[in-house]
Protein backbone atom coordinates (compact mmCIF):
# COMPACT_ATOMS: atom_id res chain seq x y z
CA UNK A 1 0.00 0.00 0.00
CA UNK A 2 1.75 3.67 -0.86
CA UNK A 3 0.63 6.83 0.59
CA UNK A 4 0.30 7.52 4.58
CA UNK A 5 -3.20 5.58 4.59
CA UNK A 6 -2.91 5.55 8.48
CA UNK A 7 -4.21 9.26 8.14
CA UNK A 8 -7.61 7.75 6.95
CA UNK A 9 -7.61 5.31 9.68
CA UNK A 10 -7.41 7.95 11.83
CA UNK A 11 -10.25 10.63 10.69
CA UNK A 12 -12.49 7.45 10.43
CA UNK A 13 -11.50 7.00 13.88
CA UNK A 14 -12.55 10.68 14.93
CA UNK A 15 -15.20 10.82 12.56
CA UNK A 16 -17.25 8.51 14.71
CA UNK A 17 -15.95 9.71 17.80
CA UNK A 18 -14.47 6.55 19.08
CA UNK A 19 -11.17 8.09 19.51
CA UNK A 20 -11.75 9.85 22.94
CA UNK A 21 -10.73 7.92 25.50
CA UNK A 22 -7.60 6.48 23.58
CA UNK A 23 -5.91 9.43 21.67
CA UNK A 24 -4.37 12.31 22.40
CA UNK A 25 -5.47 14.62 20.03
CA UNK A 26 -2.22 17.38 20.40
CA UNK A 27 -0.14 14.17 19.45
CA UNK A 28 -1.91 13.31 16.44
CA UNK A 29 -2.27 16.70 14.86
CA UNK A 30 1.75 17.01 15.26
CA UNK A 31 1.98 13.47 13.60
CA UNK A 32 -0.25 14.12 10.78
CA UNK A 33 1.18 17.68 10.10
CA UNK A 34 4.79 15.94 10.24
CA UNK A 35 3.78 13.49 7.85
CA UNK A 36 2.34 15.50 5.51
CA UNK A 37 4.64 18.30 5.13
CA UNK A 38 8.42 16.97 6.36
CA UNK A 39 10.42 14.66 4.99
CA UNK A 40 10.72 11.61 7.65
CA UNK A 41 13.09 8.74 8.47
CA UNK A 42 10.92 6.39 7.34
CA UNK A 43 7.98 8.25 5.33
CA UNK A 44 5.34 6.43 3.67
CA UNK A 45 5.22 9.66 1.50
CA UNK A 46 7.59 10.87 -1.33
CA UNK A 47 8.97 14.27 -0.44
CA UNK A 48 6.18 16.37 0.32
CA UNK A 49 8.04 19.77 0.23
CA UNK A 50 8.19 18.74 -4.17
CA UNK A 51 4.45 17.18 -3.62
CA UNK A 52 3.48 20.76 -2.52
CA UNK A 53 5.70 22.72 -4.71
CA UNK A 54 4.62 20.87 -7.71
CA UNK A 55 0.86 19.69 -6.45
CA UNK A 56 1.50 16.40 -7.84
CA UNK A 57 4.45 13.63 -7.60
CA UNK A 58 6.75 14.81 -10.48
CA UNK A 59 7.36 11.16 -12.31
CA UNK A 60 10.57 12.39 -13.09
CA UNK A 61 11.07 12.00 -9.38
CA UNK A 62 9.35 9.11 -8.62
CA UNK A 63 8.03 6.64 -11.22
CA UNK A 64 4.78 5.95 -9.15
CA UNK A 65 3.87 9.54 -9.47
CA UNK A 66 0.19 9.22 -10.76
CA UNK A 67 -0.74 6.42 -8.11
CA UNK A 68 1.00 8.35 -5.25
CA UNK A 69 -0.74 11.75 -6.29
CA UNK A 70 -3.52 10.19 -5.85
CA UNK A 71 -3.25 8.18 -2.86
CA UNK A 72 -1.84 12.00 -1.12
CA UNK A 73 -5.10 13.53 -2.63
CA UNK A 74 -7.51 11.06 -0.40
CA UNK A 75 -4.67 10.83 2.29
CA UNK A 76 -4.95 14.97 2.92
CA UNK A 77 -9.04 14.83 2.47
CA UNK A 78 -8.83 12.63 5.67
CA UNK A 79 -6.05 15.02 7.58
CA UNK A 80 -8.59 17.60 6.58
CA UNK A 81 -11.40 15.96 8.45
CA UNK A 82 -9.50 15.58 11.51
CA UNK A 83 -8.51 19.47 11.62
CA UNK A 84 -12.18 19.85 10.88
CA UNK A 85 -12.90 17.72 13.89
CA UNK A 86 -10.35 19.63 15.90
CA UNK A 87 -11.85 23.08 15.13
CA UNK A 88 -9.07 24.03 13.04
CA UNK A 89 -11.38 25.02 10.36
CA UNK A 90 -8.78 27.16 8.51
CA UNK A 91 -6.12 24.53 8.41
CA UNK A 92 -8.80 22.07 7.34
CA UNK A 93 -9.51 23.82 4.47
CA UNK A 94 -5.64 23.45 3.37
CA UNK A 95 -5.61 20.12 3.64
CA UNK A 96 -9.50 19.84 1.40
CA UNK A 97 -7.85 22.28 -1.26
CA UNK A 98 -4.74 19.97 -1.52
CA UNK A 99 -7.00 16.93 -1.60
CA UNK A 100 -8.09 17.98 -5.39
CA UNK A 101 -4.90 18.26 -6.27
CA UNK A 102 -5.74 14.93 -8.06
CA UNK A 103 -7.29 17.16 -11.36
CA UNK A 104 -3.90 18.44 -12.01
CA UNK A 105 -2.98 14.84 -13.46
CA UNK A 106 -5.96 13.96 -14.74
CA UNK A 107 -6.15 13.71 -19.24
CA UNK A 108 -9.15 15.69 -20.13
CA UNK A 109 -8.41 14.38 -24.12
CA UNK A 110 -8.03 10.34 -22.51
CA UNK A 111 -10.31 10.74 -19.45
CA UNK A 112 -6.99 9.18 -17.51
CA UNK A 113 -5.09 10.23 -14.59
CA UNK A 114 -1.55 9.99 -15.90
CA UNK A 115 1.92 11.13 -14.69
CA UNK A 116 3.41 14.38 -15.16
CA UNK A 117 6.86 15.16 -15.38
CA UNK A 118 8.17 18.46 -13.40
CA UNK A 119 8.04 20.63 -16.67
CA UNK A 120 4.49 19.80 -16.24
CA UNK A 121 4.71 17.51 -19.52
CA UNK A 122 1.83 14.59 -19.22
CA UNK A 123 2.86 11.22 -19.62
CA UNK A 124 -0.19 8.93 -20.83
CA UNK A 125 0.00 5.36 -21.92
CA UNK A 126 0.47 5.54 -25.80
CA UNK A 127 -1.87 2.65 -26.59
CA UNK A 128 -4.90 1.06 -25.25
CA UNK A 129 -3.33 -1.65 -24.51
CA UNK A 130 -0.23 0.11 -22.19
CA UNK A 131 -3.64 0.95 -20.24
CA UNK A 132 -4.25 -2.79 -19.15
CA UNK A 133 -0.75 -3.35 -18.66
CA UNK A 134 -1.21 -4.46 -14.49
CA UNK A 135 2.33 -3.57 -13.89
CA UNK A 136 2.76 -0.38 -16.15
CA UNK A 137 6.26 1.25 -14.68
CA UNK A 138 4.05 4.39 -14.21
CA UNK A 139 1.53 3.09 -11.59
CA UNK A 140 1.67 1.26 -8.66
CA UNK A 141 0.08 -1.84 -7.09
CA UNK A 142 -2.38 -1.61 -10.22
CA UNK A 143 -2.62 0.17 -13.83
CA UNK A 144 -4.18 3.23 -15.29
CA UNK A 145 -7.88 1.37 -15.42
CA UNK A 146 -7.58 1.39 -11.66
CA UNK A 147 -6.74 4.24 -10.87
CA UNK A 148 -8.96 6.03 -13.10
CA UNK A 149 -11.79 5.95 -10.52
CA UNK A 150 -9.79 6.02 -7.41
CA UNK A 151 -11.15 9.41 -6.41
CA UNK A 152 -12.97 7.97 -2.90
CA UNK A 153 -13.38 11.63 -1.21
CA UNK A 154 -14.53 13.01 -3.95
CA UNK A 155 -16.64 11.15 -6.44
CA UNK A 156 -18.76 13.82 -7.95
CA UNK A 157 -15.87 15.93 -9.26
CA UNK A 158 -15.18 12.26 -11.16
CA UNK A 159 -17.80 12.85 -12.79
CA UNK A 160 -17.49 16.51 -13.95
CA UNK A 161 -13.93 15.61 -14.90
CA UNK A 162 -15.30 12.55 -17.22
CA UNK A 163 -17.77 15.05 -18.74
CA UNK A 164 -20.92 13.83 -16.94
CA UNK A 165 -22.63 10.51 -15.26
CA UNK A 166 -23.80 9.28 -18.36
CA UNK A 167 -20.55 9.18 -19.64
CA UNK A 168 -18.66 7.99 -16.30
CA UNK A 169 -21.34 5.24 -16.19
CA UNK A 170 -20.68 3.90 -19.74
CA UNK A 171 -16.40 3.64 -19.27
CA UNK A 172 -17.14 1.94 -15.29
CA UNK A 173 -19.51 -0.63 -16.97
CA UNK A 174 -16.45 -0.74 -19.62
CA UNK A 175 -14.60 -1.80 -16.87
CA UNK A 176 -16.25 -4.05 -15.22
CA UNK A 177 -17.52 -5.68 -18.29
CA UNK A 178 -13.84 -5.81 -20.23
CA UNK A 179 -12.30 -7.38 -16.94
CA UNK A 180 -13.57 -10.48 -17.92
CA UNK A 181 -11.88 -11.03 -20.90
CA UNK A 182 -8.70 -10.03 -20.30
CA UNK A 183 -6.56 -13.08 -20.20
CA UNK A 184 -4.34 -12.45 -17.63
CA UNK A 185 -6.61 -10.93 -15.31
CA UNK A 186 -5.45 -11.71 -11.34
CA UNK A 187 -7.22 -8.38 -10.45
CA UNK A 188 -10.28 -6.97 -12.06
CA UNK A 189 -8.09 -5.23 -15.74
CA UNK A 190 -10.15 -4.30 -18.47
Amino acid sequence: MIGSHADIILSDLIMKHEHDQYLNMTQVLEALRNVANTVQKHDSRFDPPTYIKYQYVPFDMDEYSASLTLSYAYDDWAIGNVMYAAGLIDEAQEYYNRSQWFENIFDNTKKFFCPRNSTGSILCPSSEIEYLIPFDYRYTEGDAWHYRFFVPHNTPRLVDLFGGAKFFAQELDTFFIRSRDWPTTTIPNP
